[in-house]
């Protein structure tokens, strides 16, 4: 298990524990907004000093002064990973930071993610990363750099030949960035892993990229998440998906996919052989798109992981993925989250699980927030028992029993879940070593009186990941409403100036 030091510190400044002697291989330092003071510094430096394991340094929400940066620019010859989030950067932070990447003859991933740095930032940065010989990602998340930070990017590429990641989201590139990016690797730059998420590349961008994954095999994860892609500019990725012999993981959520675009990329999924992962939430896929996709899953695509979470997919769509996941061997993990799925659509899924529990390969199924109530989990209890395979079910916030003490009441439903309980008790895998199957907090309670604590793990709150894909999803809502309101004011004020005009003539 990785060890790391860690300083966190509230908006009162706190007590700054001295280090344990013991071994790490982080040192991070996270706050409220406080000053990284030249105490901090020192102690950084002495830690990296007298520690030889220490090889990564992570700084968050911090505000550090130039200065302060300027002292540590000798250590970044000691570690290999540098992470400087939500610190406040500027002019002055980047060209001492550029000096100390050109020094380092070690560092090999930079993360300046969430800073103000505009495109003179990105050019010292890329210069300096040019002149390296050991940096190969670069992560320049939620900076303002646009299309002119882009091209130092691709000067820096046609320097350096190759990078290994580049993260770019929220960057605020555009067609022209997404573009250009697009001809300097069509030109010979090398990138493994691409991220440019929220964008607004918009089809014009994914054409580009198209165009990329046709004629390029170098590209092994492409993010294009919250793009205003549409279903013509996921044709063009699927073209481009259907010759293309290197990408594993697509990311296409939050874009207006809809039903057209995955028939598309099923098409293309049907003739490709390297994509092991493939995202598709929040694009408003329904039952002709889920039929696609299922079609695919049957035809010998190579995926591992399918997201649609946020969609409408409903019991229909659920017909055609039961019989895919009987014959498909490859799939691994099925994200259904948020959609409109009841429990006859559930009962296909798990019934195709529990009737071929050598051929499905399914081990993960997340199906929380559909319409699902206390039958679909008598029916996980059941395929839990034939299927050895399925290790993680998630069936949270569902119409579930919500009576902790219905063991004793005589209600059918509560009822069949207390027999729901006991079938899982009894699951000959659901030992002290078998991982959690996250059911809604009643269930376990009742699992809880009949076998020991230990053996079943329950989360009734949401983890840290739960709580962030939340926000996410809170930020991607409001962002759509702040874009349906602006286009009714600018329709209002349409109607209203062509209603004057109307009058003076």
């Amino acid at each position: 298990m990785r060890q790391e030091h860690r300083c966190d510190r509230t908006a009162a400044r706190s007590v700054r524990q001295e280090p344990s002697r013991e071994s790490r291989e982080e040192v991070s330092l996270e706050g409220h907004g406080e000053r990284f003071t030249g105490a901090d510094a020192a102690r950084v430096r002495s830690i990296l000093a007298r520690d030889a394991d220490v090889c990564s340094l992570r700084i968050e929400r911090l505000h550090v002064e130039p200065e302060q940066l300027a002292s540590l620019s000798s250590a970044l010859s000691r570690i290999t990973h540098l992470s400087l989030i939500h610190t406040g950067l500027h002019s002055e932070h980047i060209i001492e930071l550029g000096t100390g990447i050109c020094q380092s003859a070690t560092l090999v991933d930079i993360d300046v993610s969430c800073n103000e740095l505009r495109d003179s930032d990105a050019d010292v940065l890329f210069r300096a990363v040019a002149r390296s010989s050991s940096v190969t990602r670069v992560r320049l998340g939620s900076n303002p750099i646009g299309c002119a930070g882009v091209e130092h990017l691709v000067r820096c590429l046609r320097q350096r030949g190759r990078l290994e990641g580049v993260d770019l989201r929220s960057c605020e590139l555009a067609q022209n960035g997404a573009l250009e990016l697009a001809e300097a690797l069509l030109d010979g730059c090398s990138v493994e892993r691409l991220e440019l998420s929220d964008n607004r590349i918009d089809d014009d961008g994914a054409l580009g990229f198209g165009r990329v994954l046709a004629l390029q095999n170098d590209l092994r994860t492409l993010g294009l998440a919250m793009n205003s892609i549409s279903s013509a500019g996921c044709a063009a990725l699927a073209r481009g998906l259907a010759q293309n012999g290197s990408l594993e993981d697509l990311d296409l959520s939050d874009n207006h996919v809809c039903d057209r675009g995955a028939r598309k990329l099923a098409r293309a999924l049907e003739k490709n052989k390297t994509l092991r992962v493939l995202s598709l939430d929040d694009n408003t896929v329904s039952y002709s798109g889920s039929c696609a996709l299922a079609r695919a899953l049957r035809s010998g695509s190579a995926l591992e992981r399918l997201s649609l979470s946020g969609n409408a997919l409903d019991d229909k769509g659920m017909i055609a993925f039961g019989r895919a996941l009987a014959e498909n061997r490859l799939l691994r993990e099925l994200d259904l989250d948020f959609n409109c799925i009841e429990d006859a659509g559930a009962a296909h899924v798990l019934r195709a699980l529990r009737k071929s529990p050598g051929t499905s390969g399914i081990a993960v199924l997340s199906m929380r927030g559909n319409d699902l109530g206390d039958a679909t989990a008598s029916n996980v209890a059941r395929t839990l028992q034939y299927n050895s395979r399925l290790e993680y079910v998630d069936l949270r916030v569902n119409h579930m029993i919500t009576n902790a003490q219905a063991c004793h009441d005589r209600d059918p439903a509560k009822t069949r879940a207390r027999r729901t309980a006991f079938a899982m008790s009894q699951h000959r895998r659901l030992g002290a070593q078998s991982p959690a199957h996250v059911l809604p907090p009643e269930i376990a309670e009742y699992i809880g009186r009949m076998i020991t604590p230990a053996v079943v793990l329950v989360d009734g709150e949401e983890s840290a990941h739960d709580r962030a894909a939340a926000t996410v999803k809170e930020r991607r809502l409001l962002r759509r409403c702040l874009c349906a309101t602006v286009s009714c004011v600018r329709r209002l004020l349409y109607f209203v100036s062509a209603r004057k005009h109307r009058r003076r003539h």
